[in-house]
């Protein structure tokens, strides 16, 4: 059992087959955040699972039984990775990635973080969005971190992080005399026909999973031309 308290970095020399890593989930324990924090967990492996999971009382059985808040399990022999969830003694639906492009070799080293956000886990692995998976349990029920299988653990940390891997993007609107033009890192995203005139503009308003850097109020002689898909859906993206 190790405590992690706000702010903690904890780092693990270790090499075995299953790792419990658990940490206290009173008024002074470390917060979930809706904003995420990353788990990074650089491993050698042929085969494993993570589990992020939390632990209920059972009064009936006089006990505390474990709950599986999200499961993430590679399978090489399918050649996909599973998410899921156990709960009230079952597993839930499975969700399977399956692809051609596996991140995960075996016998190589990784990076795979998990950003907590507000409706979902996003996974990223060596700094590339890999795949989803839509809370079916409050995230901040999550006392104790499992790592399971053939795994040589080098490190493992809890923090907040301003941003998740991959996703920077410098946003532009223009003002032409009939649409609000707008570009992503300097391509034509996509246009939106004025209902009311620009001039009547008098504050703007961010919202969502982002951290704002930076804001600038300028005249743009030049749009771009070039026009390319650049926002699917992250769960597209799997």
């Amino acid at each position: 059992m190790f405590p992690v308290l706000k702010g903690d970095n904890t780092e693990f020399d270790l090499a075995c087959e299953a790792i419990e890593y658990s940490f206290p989930t009173d008024s002074e324990a470390y917060y979930i955040s809706d904003s995420g924090f990353g788990i990074i967990v650089p491993i050698f492996f042929f085969r494993f699972s993570l589990d992020l999971s939390t632990h209920i009382y059972d009064k009936f059985n006089n006990k505390k039984t474990e709950e599986i808040v999200f499961h993430f399990n590679p399978r090489f022999e399918q050649n996909c990775v599973v998410r899921n969830s156990y709960f009230n003694g079952e597993w839930g639906q499975e969700e399977v990635h399956a692809t051609k492009k596996n991140p995960f070799k075996r016998g190589q080293m990784f990076i795979m973080e998990i950003y907590v956000m507000k409706s979902e886990y996003l996974v990223s692995v060596n700094g590339v969005h890999f795949c989803s998976f839509v809370h079916r349990i409050q995230p901040s029920s999550v006392d104790s971190i499992h790592i399971n299988g053939d795994v040589q653990l080098l490190k493992l940390e809890l923090s907040k992080r301003e941003m998740y891997p991959s996703t920077e993007r410098t946003l532009l609107l223009v003002d032409d005399p009939h649409n609000k033009m707008i570009s992503v890192n300097g391509v034509h995203f996509c246009s939106y026909q004025h209902r009311f005139p620009p001039s009547a503009v008098e504050s703007f308003e961010v919202r969502g999973d982002v951290a704002l850097k930076r804001i600038d109020l300028c005249r743009k002689d030049t749009y771009p031309t070039k026009k390319e898909t650049l926002y699917p859906d992250l769960n597209q993206l799997e």
